[in-house]
């Protein structure tokens, strides 16, 4: 950059406000995951999962509260447990597999493109804003990829 110019071109900002996260009502809802990443806060070196996820019905990008997953602090450790359990339900359901002890990266690949069925409640984050926290994992949702050779698809996965 310079002279305070961005020379990569202009930013689309109409197209930046349409596609935003949004906080939908408590309930179920169908998702894409679209991506993942952990994302490690260097004041309290805690860990947390970070998804990116679509409403399949709506095509609207939902605000979801990162995963906690792990702390160095013994208090944390109940919180990082369940986070760790909501991870494990979601891997079940898009591999149909109970999961063992994975490298992040594999559990990003796992989960990257694959739709779920999950239920969601607002919550308030740290700085009050609203956003959806991931309740439970209620079902598998078939992906191309699942649907028998005659175009039929098979019984979704309850989990």
């Amino acid at each position: 950059m310079s002279g305070g110019t961005d020379e990569r071109g202009p930013i689309d900002f109409g197209a930046a406000r349409a596609d935003r996260r949004t906080a939908f009502e408590d309930g179920v809802s169908t998702v894409r995951i679209e991506g993942a990443k952990l994302v490690r806060s260097r004041r309290k070196r805690t860990v947390s999962l970070v998804l990116e996820v679509r409403d399949i019905e709506s095509d609207l990008r939902i605000a979801l509260q990162p995963i906690f997953v792990s702390s160095p602090v013994n208090d944390w450790e109940g919180l990082a447990q369940q986070g760790q359990a909501k991870i494990a339900d979601l891997l079940e359901a898009v591999t149909g597999e109970a999961p063992g002890k994975l490298k992040p990266q594999q559990v990003i690949e796992k989960l990257t493109g694959k739709t779920v069925t999950i239920e969601i409640r607002i919550v308030n984050d740290n700085n009050g804003n609203e956003v959806n926290q991931l309740v439970r994992v209620v079902e598998a949702a078939l992906d191309s990829e699942s649907k028998a050779p005659d175009g039929d698809s098979d019984d979704e996965a309850r989990i």
